[in-house]
Parts: structure tokens; C-alpha cells; sequence
């Protein structure tokens, strides 16, 4: 298990215990697939949203 997907578990459990069931996650395409792997789904993609060659993706991760 890689130091990303420890904090990820990590931020989840205090996300859960708050109370909340819904994360929004704003990325970039390099890594989208990432997140994908810990549950999140794609809602949107914006070409060049972060600047040139660098694409925005809107992600949801529900808990």
C-alpha cells in the first residue's frame, strides 16, 4: 500500500465520521486514475482547465 492510499483511507475515516457521504475532488488528468482506483467517479472534464495541456477532471467519491 503506497502513501497515497494511506492518506486517502485516512481522509475518508474523518470524512465518515463527520457525517459526510459525498467528496468532491477537483484534479488533473494525471491523477484521475488514481482517485478512480479509491472510488471516485468522473462527473467532468474540462480540456486545458488547469493551463495549457494540464486537463481538469471534477470527481465525486461517495462514503
Amino acid at each position: 500500500m503506497g502513501i497515497g492510499s494511506v492518506i486517502m483511507s485516512r481522509v475518508s475515516t474523518l470524512v465518515r465520521a463527520s457525517g459526510v457521504s459525498l467528496v468532491t475532488i477537483a484534479t488533473s488528468h494525471k491523477s484521475a486514475l488514481f482517485f478512480a482506483k479509491c472510488g471516485a467517479v468522473e462527473i467532468n472534464f474540462t480540456d486545458n482547465g488547469w493551463g495549457p495541456g494540464m486537463h481538469r477532471v471534477d470527481m465525486e467519491l461517495p462514503l
